[in-house]
């Protein structure tokens, strides 16, 4: 809150309930206020002819099977396949030309730092 020079409250500005807003979803599409709900309907009485509905599930597609047991299976790894001796001779020559591109900068920086610490005569 500020310091007190307000003579209201913000929660206390607003409006107490909440406006009603337009949509076509809702029953006549305008802003009105709401309804009471509607009494409830009396059950109708069960008929001697008609059929009792099955409540039991249907069983699946042969394509819905499928697709379940797909989802359910991990997928195949694949092996991991071991590189050509050129591939691992090349590999150990670049990290060896990477190591000694690195050495030369280091020590460039260093040789740098020592000459200018050296008094000059």
């Amino acid at each position: 809150m500020s310091n007190g020079s307000e003579g209201k409250d913000v929660l206390s500005s607003l409006p107490r309930s909440r406006p009603q807003r337009r949509s076509a979803k809702r029953q006549g599409g305008g802003a009105s206020k709401p309804t009471a709900p509607a009494a409830p309907k009396p059950e109708p009485t069960p008929k001697a002819a008609t059929k009792p509905k099955v409540t039991g599930a249907a069983r699946p597609s042969a394509a819905t099977r499928r697709a379940r047991e797909d989802t359910a299976k991990p997928p195949p790894r694949a092996e991991p396949v071991a590189p050509a001796n050129r591939d691992i001779v090349t590999t150990t020559v670049q990290a060896a030309g990477e190591l000694a591109r690195i050495g030369l900068a280091v020590g460039t920086q260093i040789v740098r730092e020592v000459a200018r610490r050296v008094p000059k005569p």
